[in-house]
């Protein structure tokens, strides 16, 4: 198999107990966000990338020499995820919504498991000593890094981030709970468009779960895409402002819409001000995500038109009009 991740592991034998484990970690809180590190998500999270870049791209991210015992126990483990979940999203499947949701529930007790998630704990639960002694040191310190690195920033920036988005979206920002969660994950959603690693979010309320292996070799990205997946939840649906506009427009003037437009406007707004906010701190910041990574076909004509809104010098209802007629005409 090919390897997509180089990933150095240290072998160190913990002593920490299941029941120790299954508490969640609060790592921090600022003003409109609180961090978390749980034990559990993370060892779902490394198992189900492994099974899924077994099964999707013939590939591993795992390069320890197991003892037979330890080996027959991450073997029977990666064959449950492979057979039984890795056909399941992460965000998308109910079940693996709902399994993050308790995983992560603070008053989760290993006492009373539901009857739902018992097989998949069973399993979880016998792979704990292997996790502990291969991984999960390293996973931590990775993750611990990463968010050292921006946890200055994150407080010296969320208030006017919050200030602008919410403007921008014409929407309130949740307030129950008022912090928005992140759980903070070595690994995170893996799909088969580019085989990388990405944060994902949940909705209602919104629950962000921001992974560290991939690409944070860019000063900033990792800032600017957790203010993305934190406002997923102001631009949800047809009836919010953003979306609103966008569907109005294209029913009353007849205009094709690009699938999605209103989360390709959630990463220029994200990425605009992301990008301001940092070079304000001193960090230069070129270019921002979706420039580099997605939907990329549309940045030109986003910087022409929809930048005049965000400088509140034209309407979200004009800008889109200019943006959506001069992208018809291309196609």
């Amino acid at each position: 198999m090919k390897k997509i991740f180089l990933l150095l592991f240290s072998v160190v034998v913990l002593s920490t107990s299941v029941s120790a484990q299954s508490k969640v970690d609060l790592i921090d809180t600022t003003n409109y966000y609180s961090f978390h590190l749980n034990y559990w998500l993370n060892m779902h999270h490394f198992l189900w990338t492994e099974a899924f870049l077994n099964v999707k791209a013939d590939s591993s991210i795992v390069t320890v020499e197991f003892p037979s015992i330890d080996r027959s126990k991450f073997d029977s483990t990666l064959n449950y995820y492979k057979e039984v979940l890795v056909g399941k999203d992460l965000r998308y499947n109910d079940y693996m919504s709902g399994f993050k949701d308790w995983i992560t529930d603070p008053n989760t007790s290993f006492e009373a498991i539901p009857a739902e998630f018992a097989e998949q704990m069973d399993i979880l639960i016998n792979f704990d000593p292997v996790y502990q002694k291969y991984f999960w040191l390293d996973h931590r310190a990775e993750v611990m890094a990463v968010f050292n690195e921006n946890i200055d920033l994150i407080r010296k920036t969320e208030n006017e981030f919050v200030d602008r988005i919410t403007l921008l979206t014409r929407h309130y920002w949740q307030f129950d709970p008022p912090r928005v969660r992140v759980d903070l994950s070595y690994f995170g959603k893996s799909t088969t468009r580019t085989f990388g690693n990405n944060p994902y979010t949940t909705p209602f309320p919104t629950h962000v779960v921001m992974n560290v292996a991939g690409e944070n070799e860019v000063p900033g990205n990792w800032l600017e895409l957790l203010y993305h997946e934190s406002a997923h939840g102001l631009i949800l649906g047809n009836s919010y402002f953003v979306a609103g506009t966008i569907k109005d427009l294209g029913e009353a003037e007849n205009l094709k819409l690009p699938r999605n437009l209103e989360h390709v406007y959630l990463f220029y707004f994200t990425g605009y001000i992301a990008k301001e906010l940092l070079e304000k701190q001193g960090v230069k910041y070129p270019q921002m995500y979706m420039e580099r990574e997605v939907y990329t076909q549309y940045y030109p004509l986003l910087e022409k038109y929809l930048k005049s809104y965000i400088k509140r010098k034209s309407t979200l209802s004009k800008a889109t009009r200019n943006f959506l007629k001069e992208l018809n005409k291309g196609q």
